[in-house]
């Protein structure tokens, strides 16, 4: 390689470090997450697009309710046998969830 592609790759490099978000660290600093607790799991889909189903019933008597699509219905799954899959490591309950269809 010559070393203008060099020079190029470089470039491009710091435009691509230029361009991507500043993230912060998503967990407490000091906090054992090995603890007991109740724990928050988002999981968010780009521009809000209702991948994970949608809303029926809204004009039909009685509450509208969620149809999941597959996403969903794979999200759903995870999240109802997660349980399953670590009995052996760690005790966790998903006892409550929200499945949003636009978060």
């Amino acid at each position: 390689m010559s070393k203008s592609t060099d020079a190029e790759k470089m470039v491009m490099a710091v435009r691509m470090q230029k361009e991507l978000p500043v993230r912060k660290h998503p967990r407490l600093k000091g906090f054992d997450y090995n603890s007991n607790g109740a724990y928050f799991i988002t999981f968010c889909v780009k521009d809000r697009h209702e991948m994970l189903g949608r809303i029926v019933g809204r004009d039909a008597p009685g509450a509208p309710f969620v149809e999941l699509s597959e996403y969903g219905k794979t999200i759903y799954n995870e999240i109802t046998e997660t349980p399953l899959h670590y009995k052996d490591i760690i005790k966790v309950n998903a006892g409550m969830y929200v499945l949003q269809t636009a978060h």
